[in-house]
């Protein structure tokens, strides 16, 4: 592989490389030992997935079966072990707060966002097939502002020489959350079920709050936009536009109000409720949620979950197998437009072959795991089989006439 040309103008650099057909041809055999390890390992994952899917629905079961509802006014010791269900409204102890910033509010949690803006690299590629097998690569590397969370190291792009993109200034400190002692009733709350709570709000930055900064942070923090901001420049414009190095650190609060939780009491607290199918529950949610709500919010995620995971297996599957069949396209890219007849056929066998892999995968687990769903998902996956060997007999069979068939051509004029 070689650079044929390279340019840039502005906020873009533009590179055109030329790879040989010996090295792809090359590159793609290399492919073929990663492609083997994506086909190998979607079998695992695909199959372990429905363990777990089902372990997880069997142990929702059982808890919708077994929890009962307790009053969140006193702890009674009766239900000691048992999955309750508790629903009230969650109380901060006492203030949460930053303490870099001296930011505090009667909450549940604190939740602060440090970013600084900084030059970022985008890669744009487009590659052409070119007559005798070899590919032509445009790079198109694309640089723009944006605030982020860490620090980009602009050494490594690839216009790393241009002065134009250099990242500067430091974060003073990162993104944290604070979560308050927080009581639901006569119980408390644990931080893992705080965390999962999601009615954070926007904790708008004033003046007043600013004046809880120190001496040394009032001559370098300023108020912007509901936001404590630091210019890289300190005698920019407040209301300027920001700059390569500028911080900003703006805040969310999750306040008082209802919640709802399914979990195993201890003492005056929750654990999560281990199932004797072998799965825990620990549900919370904002707000007075119904227990049948509840269950069925979880089963819809564990639901989601399966397929997702299922989506990831074929894949995995469909584009391990792309890659072992890749030489034979690379093979026939010495003419181009015949590679892509052929790298279309690899991919549509591919993901064929993999979407009937899968289905029986799939059958499997559920053999062991649901019997009567796995027999039934085999027999459709049977069919398909059934079905492209049918085709593929018939398209084998259908050969043009011979000579012999028909015998010799008559001579009109005989």
């Amino acid at each position: 592989m070689s650079a044929s040309d390279s340019f840039g103008t502005g906020d873009s650099f533009t590179e055109t490389t030329h790879t040989s057909w010996f090295s792809r041809l090359g590159q793609s055999i290399g492919g073929v030992v990663f492609g083997g390890i994506l086909f190998i390992a979607s079998f695992p994952i695909l199959f372990m997935n429905e363990g777990c899917a089902v372990r997880t629905a069997r142990s929702l079961e059982e808890g919708q079966a077994n929890v009962i509802t307790v009053s969140a006014d006193y702890v009674d010791p009766n239900n000691e072990g048992k999955l309750v269900y508790v629903t009230g409204k969650a109380e901060p102890q006492k203030e949460v707060a930053d303490p870099d910033m001296g930011v505090s509010v009667l909450g549940i949690a604190l939740i602060r966002k440090v970013e600084i803006y900084q030059w970022v690299e985008e890669v744009e590629t487009k590659r052409e097939r070119q007559l005798g097998g070899g590919e032509k690569e445009t790079r198109t590397y694309k640089y723009k502002k944006e605030w982020r969370e860490e620090p980009v190291d602009s050494s490594t792009f690839h216009a790393s020489g241009q002065a134009r993109h250099v990242n500067r200034g430091t974060l003073p400190f990162r993104s944290r959350s604070w979560y308050a002692e927080t009581r639901l009733g006569a119980f408390n709350l644990t931080e893992s079920q705080l965390r999962r709570l999601g009615n954070a709000e926007t904790l708008s930055i004033t003046p007043a709050m600013a004046e809880k900064l120190s001496e040394e942070q009032r001559k370098v923090w300023r108020v912007r936009e509901g936001m404590f901001y630091r210019p890289i420049n300190p005698h920019a414009a407040i209301d300027g536009d920001p700059e390569i190095g500028d911080v900003r650190v703006s805040y969310q609060w999750i306040p008082p109000g209802p919640v709802s939780v399914v979990a195993q009491q201890i003492n005056n607290t929750f654990t999560p409720y281990l199932a004797k199918a072998g799965d825990t529950v620990d549900l919370i949610a904002t707000g007075y949620v119904p227990v049948e709500q509840m269950f069925a919010e979880a089963h819809q995620a564990n639901v989601i979950r399966t397929w997702l995971v299922r989506l990831v297996g074929f894949l995995m599957m469909g584009f391990g197998l792309m890659l072992i069949f890749q030489p034979l396209a690379v093979l026939a890219d010495v003419i181009p437009f015949l590679g892509s007849l052929v790298g279309l056929g690899i991919a549509l066998v591919s993901f064929t072959l993999a979407f009937v892999l899968s289905l029986i995968t799939i059958a499997i687990g559920w053999l062991y795991y649901r019997p009567l769903l796995g027999i039934s998902l085999l027999a459709v996956a049977a069919v398909i089989l059934l079905l492209l060997w049918s085709r593929s007999r018939k398209v084998t069979q259908q050969e043009p006439p011979t000579e012999a068939a028909h015998g010799p051509p008559q001579n009109p004029s005989q």
